[in-house]
Order: C-alpha cells, then structure tokens, then sequence
C-alpha cells in the first residue's frame, strides 16, 4: 500500500503517449515549454542527488570535452582559411588576426559547442533516457517514490551546466588555436606575434564573457529539449531511435535562433571593433 501510494504521488514529466499517437506542431511546442518549466522550477530539489549530478558532470567532461575541442579547432582554422582568402584578394592579410579575434568568440564558439553538444550529449541523452522508459525503468524509480524530474531530468540539467564555463573555455581554447595554426604555420599569411596582438587586440574579457552566456543558454535549452524527447519514446527501440532523430533537428534549430539572438543583443547596435569611423 506504501509504494502504490508513493507511485500516485510522483508526476508524470510528459503525458503519456499511445503508440502511433503524434502530436500537432504547436501542440508540442507547448509541451515542450509546459515540461521545460517543470524542469526549471524542479532544479533546486536536485541537489539532494549531489552524487549523481557529479556523476552525470564527470561523464559529461570525460567524454564530451576531447570532442568539443577538436572541432572547435577545426571550425578556428576554417574561419582563418576563409578571412585569409578573402582578405588576400583586398591585399590585406596582414590583418587577419582582426577576424579571427572578432568572429571567434563571437560566432564560432557557441555554434560549434551547439554543434557538438547536440550531436553527442544531448541524442545520448534521449536514447538513454528513452530506453529507461521503453524498460519501465522509470516507472520503477517512480515506484520507489523518486521524483524523476528532480534524480533523471534535475541532475542531468544541472550537470549541464557545471559542465558549460569548462565547455565555453574549451571552445574558446579550441578555435584560437587553430586560427594560430593555419595563420602563421600552415598558410604562413602572418606572423605568429603580428596575429596574437591583432587577435587579442579586438576581443575583451566582455566577449568571451558573452560567449559564455551563449554557450551556458545553449546548454540549458538543448538538455531539456533531449530530456522531453526521451521521455516521448513509446515503446520499443524505434521509438527511441524517431525521438532521438527528432530532438537533434529541433536542438540545431534551436542553437542556430539562440546563437542569433545574443549575437544581436550583444553587438547589435556596437560591434565593439576599433575600426571604421
């Protein structure tokens, strides 16, 4: 009688789902805002699972960072193979280290950790919470009286976030280093000393502070995104493998609006590039 009455007591994150049933787009729009309300306002009870939430935060570092800084380096040399180019055409490459030091953190980190963490965390994330609710496994944490949204929503959220500053300065790391690298040893457009000045020169702390408030929002967005999507799975591994597909095209959409929106709030009215008139 106890652990029937602690079940009725934990709510569901998602309303059930019969199988074949699908939803309206707007329908799941408000879904997805309904649940990721419920996951924001269960954050403060998830630190009573602080093992857990450490857990999923060394997984998430473990795992995610070689990845994040390898394509974060790779977007960084793509960015100074296209200013190099370009800037070759106007007779200019001596200032290449200038777009480098303003796309970077701008533009580059948070999209290419948007990338990265949507691609590898978040789809993990669905399929893995998927095949918990495919296995009943969540209706047998429920039955013991855990609430699900505070020990597989709450922690996961929130290791995401410890996770984003670490992720943010990797990102950073990541793409100067390989601007630096195709700059001035690959393509030999200029100096190693001339590109860090011009590099530094037109970037502040405010810039790098603002790409981690991109990339902390990113976070935050996505995980509860690939959260709702695996508590959607149905029933058998297709279900989990249509959730998972469907939460990375919603979470690129939703990097791509996020990244937009700040680099409009941030540098919408001052670029913050000491040049021009």
């Amino acid at each position: 009688m106890a652990t029937q009455t602690a079940s009725t007591a934990v709510r569901r994150p998602t309303p059930e789902l019969e199988e074949g049933q699908s939803l309206t787009g707007l329908q799941e729009v408000g879904e997805l805002a309904r649940f990721s309300v419920r996951a924001l306002r269960a954050l403060p009870g998830t630190f009573r699972y602080f093992s857990e939430l450490m857990r999923q935060a060394a997984i998430l570092a473990k795992g995610t960072t070689p990845f994040v800084f390898s394509l974060a380096i790779f977007l960084g040399m793509s960015v100074a193979s296209f200013g190099y180019f370009f800037l070759r055409s106007l007779g200019g490459t001596d200032a290449l280290g200038v777009v480098t030091g303003a796309v970077d953190p701008r533009l580059a980190t948070p999209v290419i950790f948007g990338y990265a963490f949507t691609s590898k965390v978040c789809t993990g994330i669905v399929a893995e919470i998927g095949s918990m609710k495919v296995q009943q496994e969540v209706e047998a944490l429920e039955s013991t009286g855990l609430d699900s949204m505070h020990y597989i929503v709450g922690t996961r959220l929130m290791a995401a976030l410890f996770y984003a500053p670490v992720a943010s300065a990797v990102c950073l790391l990541g793409t100067t280093g390989g601007s630096w690298l195709i700059s001035t040893q690959i393509l030999k457009g200029i100096s190693s000393d001339a590109f860090l000045s011009l590099n530094w020169d037109v970037q502040t702390l405010t810039d790098q502070l603002y790409a981690t408030i991109a990339v902390f929002v990113i976070a935050l967005f996505t995980t509860m995104t690939a959260c709702f999507y695996g508590f959607r799975a149905t029933s058998g591994p297709a279900s989990v493998g249509a959730a998972a597909a469907r939460s990375l095209v919603v979470n690129l959409i939703l990097v791509h609006l996020i990244a937009a929106f700040f680099g409009v709030l941030f540098y919408g009215t001052d670029v913050g590039i000491p040049i021009g008139g």
